[in-house]
């Protein structure tokens, strides 16, 4: 084997060892919290050092963040198994913080195809989500998806790396049990039932 080659490997292995991605033909975006929505990355997991610390739950104001991405197959709802942990993790936080009454599971996607295309993807994702932390014993009435499409962008759509970090489910505190709701529990998007 030539040097660059080898040299090329051993870069590959050592980005894989550290819980990085090798892109194949769709460049595979991640970092440690962003990974293209797809299922065309290699993806490997230092398992004794980073399962814990990845799938943790944290709240932040009016949002729970996860630890990681929510993945979901390219263009469709069916979200991919790598993806169990992570909701399960999400599932348990809510298990153990009944104080948090209405969830709005929120459903993004890139500018990529038509805006009424990307609004339909966008809440089946967020249902999808719902509907999976249902079936895993949360109740459904402290859960509601939207769907928002292309329509709040955290970053430019002009770029792959911009478009993945678009394509996203987020999770936003409505309601905390004895308090007044938190805005409308859609958001402003379109509620998904």
């Amino acid at each position: 084997m030539k040097k660059s080659a080898t040299f090329v490997l051993s870069a590959s292995i050592l980005l894989l060892l550290s819980g990085g991605c090798i892109g194949l033909s769709s460049g595979c975006l991640y970092d440690g919290h962003q990974r293209h929505s797809g299922s065309h990355g290699l993806h490997a997991r230092n398992d004794r050092d980073s399962r814990n610390h990845r799938h943790r739950v944290r709240r932040e104001h009016d949002r729970l963040i996860l630890g990681e991405p929510v993945y979901f197959a390219t263009g469709k709802s069916d979200i991919e198994p790598d993806s169990e942990s992570t909701l399960e993790s999400l599932a348990q936080y809510l298990d153990e913080n009944q104080d948090i009454s209405l969830l709005r599971i929120e459903g993004h996607t890139d500018n990529v195809g038509m805006p009424s295309s990307n609004l339909d993807l966008s809440g089946k994702r967020a249902k999808a989500v719902r509907d999976w932390l249902v079936e895993h014993g949360v109740d459904s009435d402290r859960l509601v998806a939207v769907g928002f499409g292309d329509t709040r962008s955290i970053a430019t759509n002009s770029t792959e790396e911009g478009r993945a970090k678009n394509r996203r489910t987020a999770f936003v505190i409505v309601q905390v049990r004895g308090e007044r709701p938190r805005g409308r529990a859609d958001g402003g998007g379109t509620m998904f039932e």
